[in-house]
């Protein structure tokens, strides 16, 4: 007399997808950290000492592949800490991506190649500078974008806590 027995279920999916949400949680987790430390790195720019830069070049550059066209605006600048010279593109902490060619304009516009400029010097790496201080508009996407992850990896992980 033979017995039947129920199969078994399938546990590698379940675990596959587990994976993947963790890992995406994970993925998220940094962004997050990155995006913070960006903004942190922004709110301390306001403290930092001031010295003059000098605008070396002041464009656009198209930044973009199949997806659509972005531009963003590439502004150089120099500045010295005593006798040493620094040079720097940071306009400032956050993205300045733009969908839109006159946006970036708009900012590039701002520094005339020669102009002479303010510049934040972070005291602690000289080599830090901003000429735009304080959290730019674009900054808390990046840690908005992590926050996203985790959670949709999260409710992917109690999704599949149900079946």
């Amino acid at each position: 007399m033979a017995t039947s027995q129920k199969p078994k279920p399938d546990t590698k999916p379940f675990l596959s997808n587990t994976l993947i949400a963790n890992l995406v949680f994970c993925v998220g987790a940094v962004i997050i950290l990155i995006g913070t430390y960006k903004l942190l790195l922004a709110h301390q720019s306001k403290s930092w000492p001031t010295t003059e830069a000098v605008i070396t070049r002041s464009s656009v550059f198209r930044a973009g592949g199949s997806s659509g066209q972005s531009y963003e605006p590439l502004v150089e600048y120099e500045y010295y800490i005593g006798e040493r010279k620094y040079t720097s593109d940071r306009i400032g902490f956050g993205s300045y991506l733009t969908w839109g060619r006159s946006e970036a304009e708009g900012i590039a516009d701002k520094y005339e190649v020669g102009e002479i400029v303010p510049a934040k010097v972070d005291p602690d790496d000289p080599e830090r500078s901003v000429i735009e201080i304080g959290v730019h508009r674009n900054a808390w996407k990046i840690p908005l974008f992590g926050a996203i992850l985790c959670v949709i990896s999260t409710l992917l992980r109690v999704r599949l806590k149900q079946t």
